[in-house]
Protein backbone atom coordinates (compact mmCIF):
# COMPACT_ATOMS: atom_id res chain seq x y z
CA UNK A 1 0.00 0.00 0.00
CA UNK A 2 1.27 3.47 -0.81
CA UNK A 3 1.70 5.15 2.57
CA UNK A 4 1.06 8.60 1.15
CA UNK A 5 -2.19 7.97 -0.69
CA UNK A 6 -3.48 4.69 0.72
CA UNK A 7 -3.61 3.23 -2.79
CA UNK A 8 -3.13 -0.51 -3.17
CA UNK A 9 -2.17 -0.31 -6.84
CA UNK A 10 -0.21 1.98 -9.11
CA UNK A 11 -0.32 2.58 -12.83
CA UNK A 12 2.52 3.01 -15.28
CA UNK A 13 1.60 5.77 -17.73
CA UNK A 14 3.42 5.52 -21.04
CA UNK A 15 5.12 8.73 -22.15
CA UNK A 16 4.70 7.49 -25.73
CA UNK A 17 0.98 8.20 -25.90
CA UNK A 18 -0.21 8.87 -22.33
CA UNK A 19 -2.00 5.52 -22.07
CA UNK A 20 -1.90 3.29 -19.00
CA UNK A 21 0.72 0.69 -19.90
CA UNK A 22 0.30 -1.47 -16.79
CA UNK A 23 -1.31 -1.51 -13.37
CA UNK A 24 0.48 -3.27 -10.54
CA UNK A 25 -0.20 -3.95 -6.88
CA UNK A 26 1.95 -2.63 -4.08
CA UNK A 27 3.41 -5.34 -1.86
CA UNK A 28 2.24 -5.06 1.72
CA UNK A 29 4.51 -5.54 4.71
CA UNK A 30 3.56 -9.19 5.13
CA UNK A 31 4.41 -10.01 1.51
CA UNK A 32 7.75 -8.24 1.81
CA UNK A 33 8.60 -10.02 5.05
CA UNK A 34 7.64 -13.38 3.52
CA UNK A 35 9.89 -12.74 0.51
CA UNK A 36 12.80 -11.77 2.75
CA UNK A 37 12.25 -14.89 4.88
CA UNK A 38 12.25 -17.12 1.78
CA UNK A 39 15.47 -15.49 0.58
CA UNK A 40 17.15 -15.98 3.95
CA UNK A 41 16.01 -19.60 4.08
CA UNK A 42 17.46 -20.26 0.60
CA UNK A 43 20.86 -18.75 1.39
CA UNK A 44 22.46 -21.78 3.14
CA UNK A 45 21.68 -24.07 0.18
CA UNK A 46 22.95 -21.45 -2.28
CA UNK A 47 26.21 -21.17 -0.33
CA UNK A 48 26.67 -24.94 -0.61
CA UNK A 49 26.07 -24.87 -4.37
CA UNK A 50 29.42 -25.32 -6.14
CA UNK A 51 30.76 -22.20 -7.82
CA UNK A 52 30.66 -23.68 -11.36
CA UNK A 53 26.95 -24.46 -10.91
CA UNK A 54 26.20 -20.94 -9.62
CA UNK A 55 28.11 -19.43 -12.53
CA UNK A 56 26.15 -21.62 -14.93
CA UNK A 57 22.89 -20.28 -13.46
CA UNK A 58 24.15 -16.71 -13.85
CA UNK A 59 25.15 -17.28 -17.47
CA UNK A 60 21.87 -19.06 -18.30
CA UNK A 61 20.00 -16.07 -16.87
CA UNK A 62 21.84 -13.79 -19.30
CA UNK A 63 21.05 -16.12 -22.19
CA UNK A 64 17.38 -16.25 -21.22
CA UNK A 65 17.23 -12.46 -21.06
CA UNK A 66 18.80 -12.25 -24.55
CA UNK A 67 16.19 -14.72 -25.81
CA UNK A 68 13.50 -12.37 -24.49
CA UNK A 69 15.19 -9.21 -25.80
CA UNK A 70 12.45 -8.08 -28.17
CA UNK A 71 9.52 -8.07 -25.71
CA UNK A 72 11.70 -6.64 -22.94
CA UNK A 73 12.89 -3.81 -25.20
CA UNK A 74 9.31 -3.08 -26.23
CA UNK A 75 8.28 -2.89 -22.57
CA UNK A 76 11.11 -0.45 -21.82
CA UNK A 77 10.18 1.67 -24.82
CA UNK A 78 6.53 1.93 -23.76
CA UNK A 79 7.28 2.45 -20.07
CA UNK A 80 9.96 5.13 -20.29
CA UNK A 81 9.65 6.41 -23.84
CA UNK A 82 13.09 5.30 -24.99
CA UNK A 83 13.28 4.68 -28.74
CA UNK A 84 13.00 0.99 -29.49
CA UNK A 85 16.43 0.90 -31.14
CA UNK A 86 17.94 2.08 -27.81
CA UNK A 87 15.70 0.07 -25.47
CA UNK A 88 17.43 -3.32 -25.52
CA UNK A 89 19.42 -3.62 -22.27
CA UNK A 90 19.97 -7.37 -22.55
CA UNK A 91 23.46 -7.28 -24.17
CA UNK A 92 24.73 -5.13 -21.29
CA UNK A 93 23.04 -7.38 -18.72
CA UNK A 94 24.57 -10.48 -20.27
CA UNK A 95 28.00 -8.84 -20.48
CA UNK A 96 27.93 -7.93 -16.78
CA UNK A 97 27.05 -11.53 -15.94
CA UNK A 98 29.86 -12.80 -18.15
CA UNK A 99 32.39 -10.40 -16.59
CA UNK A 100 31.29 -11.39 -13.08
CA UNK A 101 31.47 -15.07 -13.97
CA UNK A 102 34.96 -14.57 -15.38
CA UNK A 103 36.14 -12.77 -12.23
CA UNK A 104 34.48 -15.12 -9.73
CA UNK A 105 37.12 -17.87 -9.73
CA UNK A 106 39.71 -15.24 -8.77
CA UNK A 107 37.86 -14.12 -5.65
Amino acid sequence: MNLHSGARTFSVTSPVDGSIYATRSYADGAAIEAAVARARAALPAWRRTPLPERLGILLRFGEEMKARAAPLAEAVAWQIGRPLWQADETPRLALIGELLAGAAPDT
